[in-house]
Formats: C-alpha cells, sequence, structure tokens
C-alpha cells in the first residue's frame, strides 16, 4: 500500500474520532458510514473481482459493496480480530448475547474487549451482518463440536467464514477450504435480535471499534491473518518479534502492539 492511502485513511480516522455514540442504534450507521469508506479501495475492488470470478458471483456495485461489508465484519468480530474478541470454552447458547452483555461493561478497551466460543463468535458475525444488509450468513457445524460462520451469497455457492482459527491453520481465513462448507444440508441465515436498538455500550468502546476497522480494514487478507496471530500472542502476554518490512500496515501494528 502506498504512504498517501495510509496517511488518507488516519485522516478518515480523524473526522470520525470524535462522533459520539452510546447506542447500537446509533453505532450501526456510524459503523456502516465507516466501512462505505472502504468502498473506492482498489485493491479491494481486484480482491472481489478474483473472488467473484472463481465463484460465479455478479460483479456489480451493490455485490462489491455487501463484500466489503462482511469481510469488515469477519475481519472485526474474528478471534482477535480487530475488536479483540478472544475465544475460549464458555458452553453458552449460540447467540451473540453474552458478547453485548460483556460489551456494556467495557469501557476502556485493553486486550479483550470480550471472551466468546466460536458459536457465539460466528453468531455475533451473523447478527451485524444482518443489521448492515449482508444477506447470507449464518452458522455452519463442520464438525459435531465447532462452528463457523458460512455466507451463500447465491443459491449454491457457500464461503466459509472461519470465525476462529479452531482445526485450521494460522493463514486460513474468508473462504478457506478447510471446512466443507457443504457438511449441512441447509445454512440458515442468522437473523435473530440478540439485544435492541437501544441497547447501551461504551463510546470508548465504539470509538475504538472504528478505529480499528479505519486503521487496518483495507489491508489485503494474508496480513490480515497474519497480524491476526501476532495479535493472538498480544493478547495473552507473549511477546512479539518487530516486522522487519516498513509495510505501513505492520508499523502501525506495531506502533498499536508492539
Amino acid at each position: 500500500m502506498h504512504r498517501r492511502q495510509f496517511l488518507l485513511g488516519l485522516t478518515v480516522l480523524a473526522n470520525f474520532r470524535f462522533a459520539r455514540a452510546d447506542t447500537l442504534g446509533r453505532f450501526l450507521p456510524r459503523l456502516r458510514q465507516c466501512i462505505a469508506t472502504l468502498y473506492p479501495r482498489p485493491e479491494l475492488r481486484l480482491e472481489y473481482g478474483r473472488l467473484a470470478s472463481k465463484l460465479g458471483l455478479d460483479q456489480g456495485e451493490p455485490s462489491y459493496r455487501r463484500y466489503v461489508r462482511l469481510r469488515t465484519l469477519f475481519e472485526a468480530t474474528r478471534d482477535a480480530g480487530l475488536w479483540h474478541l478472544q475465544w475460549t470454552i464458555t458452553d453458552l447458547l449460540p447467540d451473540s448475547r453474552a458478547i453485548f452483555r460483556q460489551w456494556a461493561l467495557c469501557g476502556q478497551p485493553g486486550r479483550v474487549t470480550a471472551t466468546a466460543e466460536c458459536d457465539e463468535l460466528s453468531a455475533l458475525l451473523g447478527f451485524f451482518c444482518h443489521r448492515l444488509d449482508v444477506p447470507g450468513v449464518g452458522l455452519l457445524w463442520p464438525t459435531s463440536n465447532h462452528t463457523v460462520a458460512c455466507w451463500v451469497p447465491k443459491e449454491g455457492v457457500r464461503v466459509v467464514v472461519p470465525t476462529s482459527q479452531i482445526y485450521l491453520p494460522e493463514a486460513a481465513t474468508l473462504g478457506t477450504n478447510g471446512f466443507n462448507a457443504y457438511s449441512q444440508s441447509i445454512v440458515y441465515p442468522y437473523t435473530q435480535s440478540d439485544v435492541g436498538l437501544g441497547f447501551e455500550l461504551p463510546s470508548a468502546l465504539l470509538d475504538f471499534f472504528v478505529e480499528q476497522i479505519v486503521r487496518y480494514g483495507a489491508a489485503p487478507l494474508p496480513l490480515l491473518s497474519r497480524m491476526r496471530s501476532w495479535r493472538w500472542q498480544w493478547q495473552r502476554g507473549q511477546p512479539l518479534a518487530r516486522p522487519t518490512s516498513r509495510e505501513p500496515y505492520l508499523q502501525e501494528f506495531w506502533r498499536q502492539y508492539g
């Protein structure tokens, strides 16, 4: 990525930084607007073009924008992703209510904003996708004891969305073939209203969520997976080796986490 593009992203961040939101209903339009700043990025258009050609998807603007929203929300809500969620065993129901309850108490985002099991993380992604008009995102059980998300952009096409790295290599990301997307007969879209629009969340937490998307949302998928692995180490207090590359995303990552 060119330095000029990266600095433009930081300018966008400054514009969003002081917008206030304290309910989910006020945050969702802000989140949508933040993601919309990624639509013009040529690298994301090329990325979607490759995926669309491979899967036979429509390459029009509405389909491309849905993909960008899905991609961004996935990177935000995955284990050790942009929003600092952390996978752990909880034995709770496969919904996102417990995550929102933890977020409501997270006034100052740190290493972990909430802990959740694989099905809860997948439900959280489905929750946000439904509210940001990305249809076809539901829960997939590739094994009897594990859950990931699955995107069905059109009939007969399924894309695995691995919200955690359980049973997968570190580099596995959106569209991984590490799981059989057709291992269950139907993928039901996740459309539950786990919390209402009036649900209150700390403004500092919502500011942090937006900042993370502005900082890293346009990074290439392989680089996002690499940063996710480092973030996983950082959340657990493990030392990180300073990136040798001068790539702006990696330098920004080091400034934040090093």
